[in-house]
């Protein structure tokens, strides 16, 4: 955190601020969970496709890759571009089968 505007607003907040680095309490961030909106939606290119994340929402998406994989004809390995693909597809068609 180099930059002294970023500690000020973590020291205001009730951060222990030692050099470069803030330690936020559990009470901080509890304080800002209470204002956290309680659904966000996620927009898509076509508004059909829109997603609403709200507690106890089911949400099935693929994220930035996949490090390590594991399945029970492959077993466990390191993730490959292929593994992405195939979880992509996963995602898909379980949106499709569930009517998501």
């Amino acid at each position: 955190m180099p930059r002294p505007e970023a500690r000020e607003v973590f020291a205001k907040a009730g951060a222990r601020v030692l050099e470069d680095m803030a330690y936020i309490g559990r009470d901080i961030v509890a304080s800002a969970l209470k204002g956290a909106p309680k659904v966000m939606k996620l927009r898509a290119a076509t508004p059909l496709n829109d997603v609403n994340y709200a507690l106890g929402s089911m949400i099935f998406a693929p994220g930035a890759g996949c490090l390590n994989v594991s399945d029970f004809e492959r077993g466990q390995r390191p993730g490959s571009l292929v593994n992405h693909e195939e979880t992509i597809k996963l995602a898909q068609i379980i949106t499709t089968i569930l009517g998501l």
